[in-house]
């Protein structure tokens, strides 16, 4: 049994500030009743976490760690579930934030599976840490069009991929620390096509 335990909203009672609960459930603590009852039953519990799609109190309170769009603007998703921002992976939302609220689910509940959902920089951040990472890293800035021809954006995307694996490696770390048989499990999103396109 896998269920979305927290990202833009959680559903137990989370003592993270910013760890926003599901306004529907009330003080009700979901994740308790799941785990308990899928126990009994002899299956597995898997949380899953978004870690990229984070609530406008986030951005309210650290703008720092959203994604910033090539003209400065914040990275706005929607408004389907409130106010909705993407994160910079780069930076310390996934590595702290998302990390502290693991610590504490793995601290307070037996769970099997940790499945880090939406592990990508969903589409292109010019925050000033991306920007300052790739620069120093390639000697360019970060391209402003997807140009599989160029070889720039092929650097950049070979940046991007390498970061991801890097970020990915720290949490499956940190992660193992806590609890050393939890099970590790993640998707992320790229351009496979236009990699293999363009002999990626």
């Amino acid at each position: 049994v896998t269920l979305l335990t927290a990202g833009y909203h959680a559903i137990y009672p989370s003592k993270i500030p910013l760890n926003r609960r599901n306004p529907f459930l009330g003080e009700r603590d979901l994740l308790k009743e799941i785990v308990e009852e899928a126990h009994n039953k002899g299956l597995k519990v898997g949380s899953t976490i978004d870690v990229i799609t984070a609530p406008k109190e986030i951005w309210e309170n650290h703008p720092d760690w959203i994604a910033l769009r090539a003209d400065g603007r914040p990275h706005f998703i929607t408004n389907q579930y409130g106010e909705l921002y993407a994160a910079c992976l780069n930076g310390p939302y996934v590595k702290e934030f998302i990390l502290s609220v693991i610590k504490e689910q793995l601290e307070s509940y037996d769970l099997d599976i940790i499945f880090l959902t939406a592990f990508n920089f969903h589409g292109f951040c010019y925050c000033p840490r991306c920007r300052h990472d790739f620069k120093q890293e390639s000697g360019y800035d970060i391209p402003l069009n997807i140009n599989w021809k160029d070889s720039v954006w092929k650097k950049f995307i070979k940046w991007r991929i390498k970061t991801t694996n890097e970020i990915w490696k720290y949490m499956y770390e940190e992660i193992k620390k806590i609890k050393p048989d939890i099970a590790i499990m993640g998707n992320n999103v790229l351009d496979w096509a236009g990699m293999r396109n363009s002999g990626l």
